[in-house]
């Protein structure tokens, strides 16, 4: 099939390579360009640099706390005093007999002897041991039983309301050692008088009285330093 060229067609080829010459040409020429030469555009303004921030101001420093005052010291206590030394009742010392008739018998001639709760027997003989009986009138006599000694340390007063054999009650005893303190404000300790052969003294001529007097004694006293009921019990022998 042979190609039917169209007088168009062969006028557009002849216009292309016309232009492909004529564009060959003119890029060997020096000097020409193929590109027409625009006007140059204007430089951009430059960025304003930006203000640098100002510097934040320092913060105030906090003032410092007070110190507080320190407390006062507080105050000894003050020691308490030493306790007296108790006394130890001694359980084998047994009740006292209603009657005065305690376990110490009746000794020799002008001594008073006794025992506090069971113990050992002491005995004041002497001039210090000695009985008072006196007669104060209407049928009023009062009788006691005196014991003083240095050696050991005695101070023993038994009295009671009467004259003559029988049991008395003495509610004004008491009985001083160098260990107790005793006393009997309650009448418990009693007196057994077994022999009584007693003249009164006078009270108007100060006489206290003479003869002989016996017996013995047994009840309970109270002793101040341990506050403790003791048992007392003792005899007596005693002429003047």
């Amino acid at each position: 099939m042979k190609k039917i060229f169209t007088p168009k067609i062969i006028l557009l080829y002849t216009l292309l390579y016309a232009g492909v010459v004529i564009v060959s040409s003119c890029a060997k020429i020096p000097g020409h360009s193929l590109v027409p030469t625009g006007t140059t555009g204007s430089t951009g303004s430059t960025a304003s640099t930006g203000s640098t921030g100002t510097t934040g101001s320092t913060g105030t420093t906090g003032t410092t706390g007070s110190t507080g005052t320190t407390g006062s010291t507080g105050s000894t206590g003050s020691t308490g005093s030493t306790g007296s030394t108790g006394t130890t009742v001694n359980p084998n010392a047994g009740t006292p007999n209603a009657n005065g008739i305690g376990p110490v018998a009746v000794g020799a001639s002008n001594t008073i002897m006794f025992q506090i709760n069971g113990g050992s027997v002491i005995t004041a003989s002497g001039s210090g041991v000695s009985f008072t009986c006196v007669d104060y009138g209407m049928g009023f006599i009062q009788s006691g039983l005196i014991a003083l000694s240095s050696s050991p340390s005695i101070n023993l007063v038994l009295g009671y309301i009467g004259n003559g054999v029988g049991t008395y009650s003495s509610p004004s005893s008491l009985l001083k050692t160098g260990v107790f303190d005793l006393s009997d404000n309650l009448g418990k300790e009693k007196i057994n008088v077994t022999t009584s052969n007693v003249t009164p003294g006078s009270l108007s001529t100060f006489t206290l009285g003479s003869g002989t007097l016996k017996g013995t004694f047994d009840g309970t006293m109270v002793d101040a330093n341990s506050g403790l009921s003791l048992r007392v019990s003792g005899s007596f022998n005693i002429t003047q």
